[in-house]
């Protein structure tokens, strides 16, 4: 499906339960309670996507701005839809979206093991800032660190 098929929007509380589904896929989950918290935050920016056509919720985006950065925490899909340019999509809104907000730097951390958000990262012009290991649990997998400056 081509990224024209698809919707971004902002997250809103109603989104909550369908990101929780989501969210449960991962190795380490969040609760409901912390996704609830985090949609909360003050400086907090959640993005949602579906398919245009059906409107069921395929992944998510959350992210912290402040003072010119911007720090992503999460960016999932459902399992159905990976490697379908919805994480890609999210990505590219978010940066879009945050600049637009006054962001020109962007940090997130990742599993050294997950090769393909890896690859995501890198094809978005992120570079490799640091390495934290074993900091990750359930699995134990060490965290990259990866930085983008953005004009």
């Amino acid at each position: 499906m081509s990224e024209t098929h698809w919707q971004v929007a902002a997250m809103t509380t109603a989104d909550l339960p369908a990101v929780y589904l989501i969210e449960n896929q991962s190795p380490s989950p969040w609760s409901p309670k912390q996704l609830a918290e985090e949609l909360a935050y003050p400086g907090a920016l959640q993005l949602i996507c579906r398919p245009a056509a059906d409107g069921f919720l395929v992944g998510f985006l959350m992210a912290r701005l402040m003072l010119g950065e911007a720090e992503i925490l999460k960016i999932a899909t459902t399992r159905k839809n990976h490697r379908q340019g919805v994480a890609c999509l999210l990505l590219q809104s978010f940066i879009a979206l945050a600049k637009r907000q006054g962001v020109c730097r962007f940090y997130l951390e990742l599993r050294a093991q997950n090769t393909a958000a890896l690859a995501l990262y890198e094809k978005h012009a992120f570079e490799m800032t640091g390495r934290r290991p074993n900091y990750y649990t359930d699995p134990k997998d060490d965290a990259l660190c990866m930085a983008l400056s953005a004009p």
